[in-house]
């Protein structure tokens, strides 16, 4: 009776919870926010899937140390935190000092190399979040086989980390 719905319920907040009755179902109440946390949850389980699933085909097939292109000179930057040619890239060089100094694994190019593939895989994570389910994925998975992200991907670039800042826009 009475009694006993009074042991079932209480009071949380704005929100009240009635426990299950026998039968398995909720008299009257309920949690919205769980639900929605559990969504976010599989949802960070899912970018972070991404995230590492990336960054290991992309650290697999990175360059093992100085790369083409810009390679040399942005590689030089974040080591003397200086300035490579214009506009310098400051905020790689700084990236790219901490980083590399924090990894200590290989030599400083290569680790560099590893930051691009960190931001690459990010870039392909933060799409994931922001599209959401299959789409996500989908969505995800086109950006980081895309031939220019997974190329500024192996080497030390500053556009995989330009992709990821764009990411984190959305």
């Amino acid at each position: 009776g009475v009694h006993s719905a009074h042991h079932r319920s209480a009071c949380l907040g704005r929100h009240t919870y009635v426990a299950p009755r026998r039968g398995g179902r909720q008299a009257r109440g309920s949690f919205p926010f769980l639900r929605q946390l559990g969504k976010t949850l599989t949802a960070s389980r899912s970018a972070v899937i991404v995230l590492l699933g990336v960054f290991a085909l992309y650290a697999a097939t990175a360059y093992p140390t100085i790369a083409p292109r810009d390679g040399a000179d942005l590689a030089w930057a974040a080591r003397t935190l200086s300035l490579s040619h214009p506009p310098g890239y400051p905020l790689y060089s700084l990236l790219g000092k901490a980083w590399a100094t924090a990894l200590g694994l290989g030599d400083f190019a290569y680790r560099l190399n590893l930051l691009s593939a960190f931001a690459g895989a990010g870039a392909a994570a933060l799409v994931m979040l922001a599209v959401g389910g299959v789409g996500g994925w989908a969505a995800a998975l086109a950006l980081a086989l895309s031939a220019p992200l997974w190329k500024f991907s192996l080497l030390q670039e500053k556009y995989s980390l330009h992709v990821l800042l764009a990411a984190a826009l959305f």
